[in-house]
């Protein structure tokens, strides 16, 4: 087995800037390490400017049919999703069409109002 000394990088400006290859730099970083010098002004990244990973989220709970639910996953399992993200897909396309039909019917003035129908009333189960 062979062991191969790394150099203790002193400054940042002892790091190439720009690598041939992948392998030039994976080499590059078999053979050196930051140093003490450079490791102790390190300061943790928390740059406010930088976006979130992820969107804040909200669990909730829902109860769905058997037959809905099972429906759900055999169709996320066609498009190679996630039942969760095309359920919310749906549920996103759905609210946005359901908007712009509330916005057709309604005229300057009026006070008409859309009201909730009951899956069961509606024929959906």
């Amino acid at each position: 087995m062979t062991t191969r000394r790394t150099h203790e990088l002193r400054s940042l400006n002892d790091v190439p800037h720009v690598f041939d290859s992948e392998a030039q730099e994976a080499e590059f970083w078999d053979t050196h390490s930051f140093g003490d010098t450079i490791l102790s002004r390190l300061q943790p990244a928390s740059d406010p400017c930088l976006p979130s990973v992820r969107r804040p989220m909200q669990p909730v709970s829902i109860r769905f049919p058997d037959a809905l639910l099972a429906a759900l996953k055999a169709a996320a399992a066609e498009v190679g999703v996630p039942y969760q993200t095309l359920l919310k897909q749906i549920l996103a396309e759905g609210l946005r069409a359901w908007r712009k039909a509330d916005q057709r019917k309604r005229r300057p003035g009026s006070a008409a109002r859309r009201q909730y129908v009951s899956p069961k009333r509606s024929g959906v189960t």
